[in-house]
This record gives C-alpha cells, structure tokens and sequence, in this order.
C-alpha cells in the first residue's frame, strides 16, 4: 500500500487554518492524494478515491483503502505499507529494516510511477481535483485491458518485445 500525488491546477479550498485544501506542504504543489494497492510485484491492483494533498496519507487510507486490507488480514493475507503507515491497524505491517523497507517500497512506488507514467492525463491534471480518483481508476482499467488485449494476439506478442516503434 502507497500513496501518490497527482499534481493539478491551483484550487480555491481552504482548510480551518487558511492553507490551501489541496496543496501539499512537502512537494510544494497543488495535487490530489491517492492511496493506492499493490500486488508483490508492484503490479498495480486498486486505486482509492482522491483525496485533498493536505491530507496525510494514513487519514486517506484509513477512508479509502484500509477497510478492504483489513477484511484481507482477517482472511490471514497482511500487507505491507511504508513507515508512514505505522499504526495503521491489525495485519498492516510496517518494516523497521533500512534494506527491507528500500526493496519493498521500490514494488509499491512502481504501481503508481508506471501509471503516471504511462497514462499522460495523470502528470498534470486540469480539470477539478475531485474527479482525480476517477480518472485514476479509468486509466488502471484500461491499462490492464490493453495489457490483455495485447499480449492475447500474437502479433502483440511480438511487438511487445520490440524495442522502437515502426518509422
């Protein structure tokens, strides 16, 4: 489990104390928070709904994400989150190890790097930060549908292992 901001445009919203509702304080930008799932092998498996940047990434999750993980550590499969997770709750583990948490998070970035990466609507989005989530689960269907599409036909399979396209 992981957090992501996905930047967008300056939004008039204010929280109690007059900063910015959806302005992250540590990158310095407007964005979206996204709590986000991930197989072991950093395969993208949900995305949550979006929540304000100034929110911190435990109150997203505990909205959005944990419930389901929760009902997972019950059915005996815990999960792995970042140190900023920690006392998150029953089958949530957090790794202390300086090694271990390196490796581990390198899977759980990698979810949400390659769909940003992939999916240019998610670099910057224009529209109201609220349709974020939205946009960010549009964009996880479609690329496990092109991935299948894909990889089904053999001419797909072929192109997949092509490094430069046609020209």
């Amino acid at each position: 489990m992981d957090g992501t901001l996905i930047s967008c445009d300056r939004v008039a919203g204010l929280r109690e104390n007059g900063n910015g509702l959806w302005y992250s304080g540590t990158a310095r930008r407007f964005a979206g928070n996204i709590p986000s799932r991930a197989a072991p092998d950093g395969t993208p498996l949900g995305i949550s709904e979006v929540e304000p940047a100034s929110i911190p990434d435990i109150t997203a999750a505990r909205i959005h994400a944990l419930p389901a993980l929760y009902k997972a550590a019950t059915d005996g499969l815990p999960s792995l989150a970042g140190l900023g997770y920690q006392g998150a709750g029953i089958g949530i583990h957090t790794p202390t190890h300086d090694r271990l948490l390196r490796g581990l998070r390198a899977l759980g970035e990698r979810a949400a790097a390659h769909l940003e990466q992939r999916w240019r609507v998610l670099q910057h989005v224009t529209l109201s930060p609220a349709h974020i989530g939205a946009i960010t689960q549009a964009a996880l269907v479609l690329d496990r549908a092109s991935g299948l599409l894909f990889a089904s036909q053999p001419a797909g399979r072929w192109l997949a292992r092509r490094r430069r396209p046609f020209g």
